[in-house]
């Protein structure tokens, strides 16, 4: 998959509104539906989950294709240098490094929408 740098910047921006929102990013799941105390329904998303939603909404066919657009992105790229970094045990056969990074017990949410925030810096 061939994404523009608009597009790349368009779904990275997404990505980030949909995971900064309260309640917005979530671990060992690509979607799920969340309640707010007062009965409202929104939908959490991990890292590649984020991107799907946000290729979707900006029209681009992501459905099935999740991890081109990741790898499109270099998201996936940037999460195996971050677990490099950290010294995180990491093999690539265990499926991609954008859920390892994503799901680690000691990820948080700051860190997340700071490798989204390095992938718009690199594209601005």
């Amino acid at each position: 998959m061939k994404l523009t740098k608009t597009q790349k910047r368009a779904i990275l921006t997404g990505m980030r509104a949909l995971l900064a929102r309260r309640g917005g990013w979530s671990k060992g799941t690509f979607r799920e539906s969340k309640v707010s105390r007062g009965g409202e329904i929104y939908p959490s998303f991990c890292l590649a989950g984020a991107a799907n939603a946000a290729a979707i909404e900006l029209g681009i066919d992501a459905a099935a294709y999740t991890d081109e657009v990741v790898k499109a992105l270099s998201i996936e790229a940037l999460a195996a240098a971050k677990l490099a970094s950290i010294g995180a045990r990491y093999d690539r056969h265990d499926g991609p490094a954008t859920f390892e990074f994503n799901d680690r017990s000691k990820t948080r949410k700051s860190d997340v929408l700071a490798l989204v925030d390095e992938k718009l810096a690199e594209l601005a």
